[in-house]
């Protein structure tokens, strides 16, 4: 890898560089690779000799045996709901998220239902099934979470949106490897290789919830502190008027 001859990182990233870089390889050079390998045309950016040398890979036993098998499971049907389908092409979800945000005009990315919901519909409807049904499940969830919320005084009242649908999305959508149905590349965003893509998901979302726990907490000190201000000098000022009153009957007797 000719990264750290070009970049610089602290040694202890050496992991999460490796396994970012590896994830985007995986959804841009590969793909454009196995295109290429399906057309029968050598790229341009391989060399004769190196693309002899994967075409002799590719013709191994153990090669042909790990495509078919990665054919078997990108056409699985496990759930009885139809394989797997998006409508995001070659375009990385991680970047239709970025492009979401920038559209929006917010500092945060869209939550996860918006994204799968943005990713697999064409015409306003769902082209994948499990996709539909694991979107409506979580903002029907959430509704009612939300609804409870108003007639009593939860942690829920105060949580953004965004992260409730993205704590209920991730209960529902871990598939038989750990992995996080629907979302595609984002799943990898600030992922640690030493824990799997579905606990690195739940300890974000975590965090991000302990902190809006805390800044709401903050602002509600904030604003009892104020109000607090305000009942001391109506206080203060009722006291000078006793004061003003008693004086005033002192010299009248």
């Amino acid at each position: 890898m000719i990264l750290p001859e070009n970049y610089y990182w602290e040694a202890q990233f050496n992991d999460e560089v490796y396994y970012k870089w590896k994830a985007h390889t995986q959804t841009t050079i590969c793909g454009k690779i196995s295109k290429k390998k399906r057309e029968n045309q050598k790229p341009k950016y391989i060399s004769e000799a190196d693309w002899t040398t994967l075409l002799e890979y590719w013709s191994t036993e153990p090669a042909i045996k790990k495509s078919k098998d990665a054919a078997t499971y990108r056409t699985s049907n496990p759930d009885g709901k139809g394989m797997h389908k998006h409508c995001a092409g070659p375009q990385s979800f991680l970047k239709i998220e970025y492009d979401m945000m920038v559209e929006s005009g917010l500092d945060e990315p869209p939550p996860y239902t918006e994204l799968v919901r943005k990713t697999h519909t064409r015409d306003g409807s769902f082209i994948d099934s499990r996709a539909e049904t694991l979107v409506l499940e979580v903002e029907e969830a959430v509704a009612q979470m939300e609804t409870d919320s108003v007639s009593q005084t939860t942690s829920t009242a105060a949580t953004p949106s965004r992260l409730l649908l993205n704590q209920e999305f991730l209960k529902r959508s871990k598939t038989s490897r750990g992995r996080v149905y629907g979302i595609g590349s984002v799943q990898h965003n600030n992922f640690i290789p030493t824990e799997s893509v579905h606990a690195s998901l739940n300890r974000s979302i975590d965090t991000d919830m302990r902190m809006s726990s805390l800044e709401t907490n903050s602002e509600a000190v904030k604003t009892n502190v104020e109000t607090l201000k305000s009942y001391m000098t109506e206080l203060k000022g009722n006291v000078v008027g006793m004061k003003d009153e008693m004086k005033e009957e002192l010299v009248a007797t």
